[in-house]
């Protein structure tokens, strides 16, 4: 049996992410809505206004006009997405062409 290994080269993926924006919209259980501001992913990983979130509105922007956005019920499936719409091979293709 084979292994395949790749290799991440993490300085380039921070690259990358420094060149992505984030947009966030909670709506609590009690109604209210929270805009936190995050800059950076772990920010919203780590948020715990998800905890207590009724849904979600989440816009990932790479550059003018070029984004993912969904709204969702579930922190799982927004994280899930963030990790999806985050990923090394989405972003080289977003910023190189690459795939």
């Amino acid at each position: 049996m084979s292994r395949v290994y790749t290799q991440v080269n993490h300085k380039n993926m921070n690259n990358l992410l420094g060149r992505v924006t984030y947009r966030l919209k909670v709506e609590n259980l009690d109604g209210t809505v929270s805009n936190p501001r995050p800059t950076r992913k772990t920010q919203i990983t780590r948020s715990s206004v998800l905890t207590k979130m009724k849904s979600a509105y989440l816009r990932v922007h790479y550059a003018p006009d070029v984004y993912n956005d969904g709204t969702f019920t579930s922190r799982r499936d927004l994280l899930d997405a963030l990790n999806a719409w985050t990923d090394e091979q989405q972003l080289k293709y977003v910023y190189g062409g690459e795939w």
